[in-house]
């Protein structure tokens, strides 16, 4: 088991325990900045194996970018799960112009 999948599940038991409202990602889109590589991939993974209805990852390199979107679409089989969009979210007219494209999504991780 991952560092991340027992991550995941603690908290996940966390909120159980508590009575909170369940978890679940399903109709969800998840946004992963810095997802093409190393913490940021393995959340993106993660994500998809718990249902989330839409993963959009972000890196600055395309070239990475798209051998991880290619990685993430062989994981859960379905090409209109992940996205890939590159910017630089660390340029504020990057972000704003990827916005603007992006008009209306249930964003629930960022």
């Amino acid at each position: 088991m991952t560092y991340f999948r027992r991550l995941v599940n603690s908290v996940r038991s966390a909120l159980q325990s508590r009575s909170v409202v369940s978890y679940t990602l399903k109709n969800r889109v998840a946004v992963i900045t810095g997802g093409t590589r190393g913490i940021g991939l393995a959340v993106a993974k993660e994500l998809i194996t718990e249902g989330a209805s839409q993963v959009i990852i972000t890196g600055r390199d395309q070239n990475v970018g798209v051998k991880s979107l290619k990685l993430l679409d062989a994981i859960c089989g379905d090409k209109q799960i992940v996205k890939y969009c590159q910017m630089d979210v660390t340029l504020r007219n990057d972000v704003r112009s990827k916005q603007k494209k992006r008009v209306s999504m249930r964003i629930f991780v960022l």
